[in-house]
């Protein structure tokens, strides 16, 4: 958030990021204990089972993955666990190189020349005991191939974060996805306001000064995010901030509106910096046209790339980009529109 917000209003500017996870994780209690019936076993050194987290962005589905693996790891040690996102490793050799890497035994740095049958056979001999691995946002994998690579590695359990189930499962071979159905589903809802104002409480607990924000503010952006905890603590901290470089002491009403539009501008563009080539593509036509019919989405993103996604692999696309409001669909059937949520794009 800056030096000059920290010395001001901020005692811990990591608290409002993105991967922090605090010791005392709440409001998700049914979901740990599900998700912690399938990951236990590994305590005792036996293999876990395959398990599948799903719901809406903002829903606490990394956070409560990653605390259940920190919680899991001080119960045992040397417990092997490994989390990769893949709107990094998209590929079906970045995502077992990646792998390879967690495990320590990668040849040297990635190379590509190293084919995906090596990295899939180094992996089975390097899985000497139970091994969990997540796959954060497993929706955005180029090709689900490498699932059943890891599926079929002895001993490996593997973990899917998405926010849907069934779309990822409809793009899998049918026997990896009878299997994967069959894996523990772990559903995530949306918080309700109270959850939503405990979570940001605990924020400013741990990072922010006292008296910054009252009660009446964490409801106010609660509110706000209609449940969505990212763009609540990301509101919070784009209120902060702005309160610090006007030299008050504490948040105001009218401080956490006039957040608001510049909160979801910071966080629709770091979304935007993740999207893939074909994502990329799909988004500017849109965001290009102003508004657009999904065929002509489809053929004008088609022109704008070499080897064009399936109509159905882009229809994948625009849920994504909904998912995370870059843009939204509006009408039915041949009325059906699509719109960018703002009308910017950058130079790539």
């Amino acid at each position: 958030m800056g030096t000059l917000y920290a010395d001001a209003l901020v005692t811990d500017p990591a608290v409002f990021q993105e991967d922090w996870v605090p010791a005392d994780f709440r409001h998700r209690d049914a979901e740990l204990n599900l998700l912690s019936t399938a990951l236990e076993p590994v305590i005792s050194g036996e293999p876990a089972g395959d398990a599948f987290v799903w719901g809406p962005s903002g829903s606490g589905k990394t956070s409560a993955t990653r605390y259940l693996l920190d919680a899991l790891h001080e119960r045992a040690d040397g417990l092997d666990t490994h989390y990769l996102s893949c709107w990094t490793d998209r590929t079906r050799h970045a995502v077992l190189y990646s792998v390879l890497e967690g495990l320590g035994t990668a040849p040297g740095k990635r190379r590509t020349a190293v084919s995906a049958g090596e990295l899939r056979s180094r992996i089975e001999d390097g899985v000497d005991r139970p091994v969990v691995v997540v796959l954060d946002e497993v929706d955005q994998l180029e090709s689900p191939d490498v699932l059943y690579d890891l599926y079929h590695t002895p001993g490996l359990a593997i973990v899917l974060v998405a926010n849907r189930e069934d779309q990822v499962l409809a793009r899998l071979e049918p026997r990896l996805r009878s299997r994967l159905a069959n894996a523990t589903s772990v559903q995530f809802d949306r918080y309700d306001l109270d959850a939503l104002v405990a979570i940001l409480a605990q924020r400013a607990e741990h990072g922010l000064r006292p008296d910054v924000v009252s009660r009446a503010d964490l409801e106010h952006v609660a509110d706000v995010a209609a449940g969505d905890a990212r763009d609540a603590i990301r509101i919070l901290a784009t209120a902060v901030r702005l309160a610090a470089s006007e030299g008050a002491e504490s948040l105001s009403p009218e401080t956490v509106d006039r957040a608001v539009p510049a909160a979801r501008t910071e966080l629709r563009e770091t979304r935007r910096e993740r999207l893939g080539e074909h994502q990329y593509a799909l988004y500017t036509v849109i965001s290009s046209a102003g508004e657009i019919s999904p065929g002509e989405a489809y053929e004008r993103y088609a022109d704008r790339v070499e080897e064009p996604r399936s109509r159905r692999r882009v229809r994948d696309y625009v849920s994504k980009l909904v998912e995370y409001g870059l843009v939204t669909v509006h009408g039915q059937n041949r009325g059906r529109r699509y719109r960018a949520v703002d009308g910017e794009t950058r130079t790539k």
